[in-house]
């Protein structure tokens, strides 16, 4: 692949020696590197770039995405963190209390980093959303991604959750206490 060409010129013919030539024929290969090493220095410099404004970009959906605080419901203690060992994570985690007293929660791993993880994130938000806040069930069976199950709470509401297919979750009301495993 030509990079560029070495052009030296005089005013009277026959100026350069076979010494000078010899010595531009060898120099031309060391100056055609150098200026192809500095044009991929700039090009992965401007891929690292777009990486790190892809990788903020991830992490701000992310921080957008996570509730800000979990609801407060007397004889339930819900927590959630997410500290990413990089800019930015998979999980997921939400807490919905319905009107009706139903109480639905979700954990959730998207697996990957990065900007495609954060949307497949935000897929799984805004079907978490579909699924906690609509009544009709034709609605709730066609949210396939959603796992759910429903255990009898102490009291006569019920309690909800998705759980990605892994870890284990523990469910506790005042009479009994339920973990439910990935297996």
């Amino acid at each position: 692949r030509v990079v560029g060409v070495m052009d030296l010129e005089s005013d009277r013919v026959g100026y350069f020696n076979d010494d000078q030539v010899r010595t531009l024929a060898l120099l031309a290969p060391q100056v055609a590197s150098s200026v192809e090493n500095a044009r991929l220095y700039a090009e992965l410099t401007l891929r690292e770039r777009r990486m790190e404004e892809d990788l903020e970009a991830a992490r701000e959906l992310q921080r957008i995405l996570l509730p800000d605080a979990l609801p407060e419901i007397a004889g339930y203690c819900f927590a959630g963190a997410n500290r990413p060992c990089k800019t930015v994570s998979g999980d997921y985690y939400d807490v919905v209390v319905r009107p009706d007293g139903r109480i639905y929660f979700v954990i959730a791993d998207v697996s990957g980093k990065g900007i495609t993880a954060a949307l497949v994130m935000s897929s799984v938000a805004t079907a978490f959303a579909i699924f906690t806040r609509c009544s009709s069930a034709g609605v709730n069976s066609s949210i396939s991604v959603i796992f759910c199950s429903s255990l009898e709470a102490a009291s006569a509401s019920r309690l909800r959750f998705v759980v990605a297919p892994h870890g284990s979750i523990v469910a506790r009301s005042a009479r009994n206490v339920k973990t439910f495993c990935n297996n």
